[in-house]
């Protein structure tokens, strides 16, 4: 699932904003994966991906 949001310049996110993206993210998702990208010890990237199934009736 792409995210339609225009791309904004990185800055260092503090910790309550990363948490609280985290949490947005998990209430969200049903099926999928979250993965963190840190560089020198920051969260600077947040990926969600997410699953669905297809189920023949």
């Amino acid at each position: 699932m792409t995210d339609p949001r225009p791309l904004r310049l990185p800055r260092i996110a503090r910790s309550e904003e990363v948490l609280a993206a985290i949490r947005e993210q998990l209430a969200r998702i049903h099926f999928g994966s979250i993965a963190l990208t840190i560089h020198d010890g920051q969260v600077v990237q947040l990926d969600v991906t997410e699953k669905r199934r297809l189920f023949a009736r």
